[in-house]
């Protein structure tokens, strides 16, 4: 934004000078809070501080080469923690650590493929599905409750009538 100002008001080298001034302030200050963040291990933040500098001031090749460098650790440090979550079969919270992350790195194609290979990993639950097509089965109305006394009554219960029956099925 600064340098699309710089180029309107070209003519004038004081204001030149001080536009010149001003996004070196920005930058230094980026690069400082982005250091702390990363020491802190808060490379998301650090991303997030850097991307916005980048927006205000321009391309600077040592604001981008810090945001380079913070976001494969960040990538790195979110896969880390998505595989903890797969491994103890926490599949949405791994799911909401990939959406966030990418909320700050949009077009990462690493997180990408990991949100894409968690979620096809992770299990259905049955209460998602929903009969879309059928033959030869009844709804059953009069035994919400299995054997074990668990109650069924909100969710689909059906009977298979029928030695033949079908069934079509769609998760939600």
């Amino acid at each position: 934004k600064l340098k699309e100002a710089s180029v309107v008001i070209e003519d004038d080298n004081e204001i030149q000078n001080k536009l010149s001034e001003y996004s070196e302030i920005i930058k230094l200050n980026a690069l400082k809070k982005a250091e702390e963040y990363a020491n802190a291990n808060e490379y998301g933040s650090a991303v997030t501080v850097l991307k916005e500098a980048i927006n205000d001031i321009g391309e600077d090749d040592q604001l981008q080469f810090k945001y380079s460098t913070y976001s494969g650790l960040y990538v790195t440090n979110v896969t880390t923690q998505v595989d903890e979550y797969v491994k103890d079969k926490k599949y949405n919270e791994a799911i909401s650590i990939l959406n966030y992350a990418l909320d700050i790195l949009p077009s990462n194609s690493m997180l990408k493929a990991k949100l894409e290979s968690v979620e096809g990993i992770k299990p259905v639950s049955l209460s998602n599905v929903i009969m879309v097509n059928q033959s030869g089965w009844t709804w059953n109305e009069g035994m919400p409750f299995d054997t074990l006394g668990n109650d069924y009554s909100g969710t689909n219960n059906f009977v298979i009538a029928d030695y033949n029956a079908y069934g079509e099925f769609r998760v939600n």
